[in-house]
């Protein structure tokens, strides 16, 4: 067990950033609501990617380093799940059940690896997929998967290309809210709800201004999207270097910017304003917080979302 009490801030820490909180970890620190925070700090990743989570388990992939590692948040013990033997440039990840699905992008496939097994249990998903880059699936198991390559999302298999009635640039990254497929693409997130068939643009998109929190501009790209327990839209805006988060419950009416700085790339833990991220590539959410894959400063981080 930690030697620090409940709800306690790290006295080492001027910005009062770092606290005790063991829903989140009983032996790591948590960052407070508003903060972001390096996790492992001095262990050395290569361009982490992807990041998923089941119960107290952050899985997390590394795109040059070809493998998937995984932190344990209940021992803080950090291990590797999968290397290059097995994983070939792996970027998305995401859990379903006992499923981790993974996105090759080397090897241009998908595979499933199950977590209670500990085994491969498929692989060669979508195989010849051309640049696959994230992966979903829906509540049925139907997989979904990127190729921003060929401007496309395949369902099932590289033959079946789901159909929108917008024009799709470069899509990168995946989330499902109930029927709802989000969508990040070249300069914004759209919501298609796969049961009318209407797509919405929710962020970004044409002539969107760059005033928050009225709206938010995504440039080049949204490498990552998730869910938070209230439902809301929590974006990954790489290219511009920072986090945003829908401002209300409803999910998808408004953004703020919570962490990093438009167009201003660093490395810095601290409160927004002070923090800083370089090519944010991938999250996932995890209670009231947020783990990204900081691609550009080969870290992995943790924000406490607003309440």
């Amino acid at each position: 067990t930690a030697d620090y009490a409940i709800g306690m801030t790290d006295p080492s820490d001027p910005s009062k950033c770092r606290i005790c909180d063991p829903a989140f970890s009983p032996v790591l620190w948590a960052p407070a609501s508003g903060c972001l925070i390096t996790l492992l700090s001095g262990v050395s990743l290569d361009e982490p990617r992807g990041v998923a989570a089941r119960g107290r388990k952050v899985f997390f992939s590394e795109e040059s380093g070809r493998r998937v590692r995984v932190l344990d948040l209940e021992s803080g013990k950090l291990d590797a799940l999968l290397d290059g033997s097995v994983v070939d440039g792996p970027r998305g990840l995401r859990v379903k059940g006992t499923e981790l699905y993974i996105v090759e992008a080397y090897a241009r496939e998908v595979s499933a690896y199950n977590l209670d097994l500990g085994k491969l249990v498929s692989s060669k998903l979508f195989s010849g997929i051309g640049s696959p880059h994230d992966v979903a699936l829906d509540d049925a198991g139907k997989i979904y998967v990127t190729d921003p390559g060929a401007n496309a999302v395949y369902v099932g298999s590289v033959a079946n290309p789901l159909l929108f009635p917008i024009a799709v640039a470069k899509p990168v990254s995946l989330a499902f809210d109930g029927s709802r497929l989000l969508v990040g693409d070249e300069d914004r997130v759209f919501s298609h709800d796969l049961l009318t068939g209407k797509s919405v643009t929710v962020a970004g998109g044409a002539g969107c201004k760059e005033s928050l929190p009225a709206s938010a501009c995504i440039s080049s790209q949204a490498m990552g999207l998730a869910l938070d327990a209230k439902k809301r839209l929590v974006i990954v805006d790489s290219y511009h270097h920072r986090v945003l988060v829908a401002t209300s419950t409803a999910g998808m009416s408004g953004f703020e910017e919570v962490a990093g700085a438009l167009d201003t790339s660093g490395q810095a833990d601290g409160r927004h304003g002070s923090s800083r991220l370089k090519d944010p590539a991938g999250v996932a959410v995890l209670g009231g917080y947020a783990i990204i894959a900081d691609f550009g400063n080969d870290r992995l981080r943790a924000l406490g979302l607003p309440p």
